[in-house]
């Protein structure tokens, strides 16, 4: 078992991390698995057909920006060694902490507990780059009901702030 990176964040941001396993198979499959809220129209099912063998295990270190620009925290991550995720290390985050919002002092707005993590490695969807961000929510008022989740490709309009609810995520060596 490998161990996490020790991490200080640049100011204004806040850190959680942890290893989860890498889904296998399809990345289809791992989106269905994963983040089933996902819409059938979404351009999250254009992504490029891939598929992984093999279990193995990855440290994701998650930065809560608050006022920090996003530039600020990639170049940082970069500086300590970490490498931007990927979709697929963010649905395995997914499906390893189906209820993360839990653990990361939710933003409540109407009983709805809510968060977002951004896969930091951008990928190329109809010849537009775009920044995958897999959205997490539930329901305070019905603890035990089912998670949600779903995943979504924006594009990226290079905004260095983004809202308090926006997890950037990395990959610890």
């Amino acid at each position: 078992m490998a161990t996490l990176l020790l991490y200080q964040p640049p100011l204004l941001t806040e850190i959680h991390s942890l290893q989860v396993p890498v889904l296998t198979g399809s990345i289809h499959d791992a989106i269905t698995f994963a983040a089933p809220q996902t819409s059938s129209n979404s351009d999250s099912n254009k992504l490029p057909a891939e598929t992984i063998d093999g279990a193995s295990f990855i440290n994701i270190v998650l930065v809560l920006g608050h006022k920090t620009k996003r530039s600020v925290i990639e170049s940082d991550a970069r500086r300590r060694g970490m490498r931007p995720t990927s979709v697929r290390d963010v649905l395995s985050l997914a499906a390893a902490k189906p209820r993360l919002y839990e653990d990361l002092i939710p933003q409540k707005h109407n009983n709805l507990p809510l968060i977002a993590v951004v896969a930091t490695q951008r990928v190329v969807v109809d010849g537009i780059k775009r920044v995958p961000v897999l959205w997490w929510w539930g329901d305070y008022r019905n603890r035990h009901a089912a998670p949600s989740r779903s995943l979504g490709l924006f594009q990226d309009q290079n905004e260095e702030y983004w809202d308090h609810y926006y997890w950037f995520a990395f990959v610890a060596n």
